[in-house]
């Protein structure tokens, strides 16, 4: 069932599929260049087990532009919103690169309506050595650019070493590239605004991360959201587990898609980790050094 919610004047579109299983229903939280469509595979799977919650958040997708002075708070406010307009009260959230601060920040505020939390590509900041090149993208699509802005974005989204492998690297490339230049000017828009949101905001506040369990995790080769930037944010968890997924960079989503839901299969529903050859070392940075798995059991 696809239904609208509304916060602040601004509209936005949210898609709900529920499952008579009393287990807890699974939200997906968009990245930058996603929409509801694109967790498709995801939620089809998880749709077999339980209710599965998909939002197109204000700034994303079909739902309204968001200027850029809304920032996490006001995110993590409409996330709410739908809950309570739909009445599910705890949720496992699973996040995406831009879509991860923002369920971050969620858990922060509303920890209650969180079950257990996967924050896949993220940062607690965009670093330093990053904000310039970031910056180059949003003059280029002022330009008019486009092709430029499409190989800017990819550029630093994507590890462009022929040293590293990286699965379906060309198709990745390709399907990101295109959907680049093909942006209509409302999607232009929501870039521009949804990357200030980014460069504007405060680092997260990591001296008191969400008191719920929490993986995160992203390509082993990815060179936006680095291993060691979402190996710190695991970090500040109490109970959190750090991994990567081998020969995947930021897109991994479309790269490793098998391993990506295997390791969210895993931390959500407890399914065995078969190929464990798939992944990093998985760190449990579990209290008093318990096994993240006994958690998960």
């Amino acid at each position: 069932m696809e239904f609208e919610a509304s916060l602040e004047g601004f509209r936005y579109v949210c898609r709900i599929q529920r499952h008579p299983s009393g287990r807890t229903p699974v939200l997906f939280v968009s990245g930058a260049f996603q929409s509801m469509a694109s967790w498709k595979k995801f939620a089809e799977h998880f749709a077999r087990f339980t209710t599965v919650i998909l939002c197109d958040l204000p700034g994303n997708g079909a739902s309204d532009v968001l200027p850029s002075r809304y920032g996490l708070d006001f995110l993590a406010r409409a996330l709410a919103q739908v809950l309570r307009q739909i009445g599910v009260p705890t949720v496992n959230i699973v996040s995406a690169s831009y879509g991860s601060p923002i369920a971050y920040r969620f858990a922060q505020l509303f920890p209650a309506s969180v079950e257990r939390l996967v924050l896949a590509g993220v940062m607690k900041e965009i670093p330093a050595d990053l904000r310039a090149s970031t910056i180059n993208t949003l003059i280029s699509l002022d330009e008019n650019r486009i092709a430029d802005c499409a190989r800017q974005i990819a550029g630093g989204l994507l590890c462009a070493d022929p040293a590293k492998v990286v699965a379906r690297r060309d198709l990745a490339r390709r399907l990101l590239v295109t959907q680049l230049e093909r942006m209509t000017p409302c999607d232009r828009t929501r870039y521009v605004q949804n990357t200030m949101r980014l460069l504007d905001h405060a680092p997260l506040d990591l001296s008191s991360a969400p008191p719920v369990p929490a993986l995160v995790f992203t390509g082993e080769h990815d060179v936006y959201t680095r291993p060691e930037h979402c190996r710190e944010i695991a970090a500040a968890f109490d109970d959190a587990v750090f991994t990567t997924i081998k020969q995947a960079d930021h897109l991994f989503h479309i790269e490793r898609f098998e391993a990506t839901l295997a390791l969210l299969d895993w931390f959500l529903r407890g399914a065995t980790l078969i190929a464990e050859r798939d992944y990093g070392p998985i760190e449990s940075l579990a209290p008093h050094g318990e096994p993240a798995l006994a958690a998960i059991a």
